[in-house]
């Protein structure tokens, strides 16, 4: 069975030098903004509930 890693380099490799690269980086560019959209869900999920306690405590 092949995976889907192996058919992404056979497809590649078949291409041309300068769209493997543009690929790469286009690749690369989407991994980044998922990872920094996981760091925002993060801290936005961190800032909330910070705000949640703060009004629960001025509730009391």
């Amino acid at each position: 069975m092949v995976t889907e890693a192996e058919r992404m380099n056979k497809t590649l490799s078949s291409r041309p030098y300068a769209e493997r690269l543009e690929w790469s980086l286009e690749k690369e560019a989407r991994t980044r903004n998922s990872a920094l959209g996981r760091m925002k869900n993060v801290l936005n999920g961190h800032w909330n509930r910070t705000l949640e306690q703060e009004t629960q405590q001025w509730a009391v």
